[in-house]
């Protein structure tokens, strides 16, 4: 995931906002997206209110930074 470009999953049926989005995943915009999703892409379809706690956000960003070296 870090690292791929944000909406870059060929056939995935994404909302306009990420479909649309510049750049990739990067820690910061991940940071921003699960921090407050509707905030980072308005118009974005993700049923998700955000993870309010820092270290919540950073724990999930690690272990996909983790999982994308396998």
């Amino acid at each position: 995931m870090l690292g791929r470009k944000i909406g870059g999953v060929a056939d995935y049926p994404y909302s306009q906002a990420l479909a649309k989005a510049e750049g990739s995943w990067t820690p910061e915009n991940l940071d921003a997206f699960l921090k407050n999703p509707m905030e980072a892409y308005p118009g974005t379809a993700m049923a998700f209110g955000g993870l309010t706690k820092d270290s919540d956000r950073k724990a999930v960003i690690a272990y996909l930074a983790g999982t994308a070296k396998k």
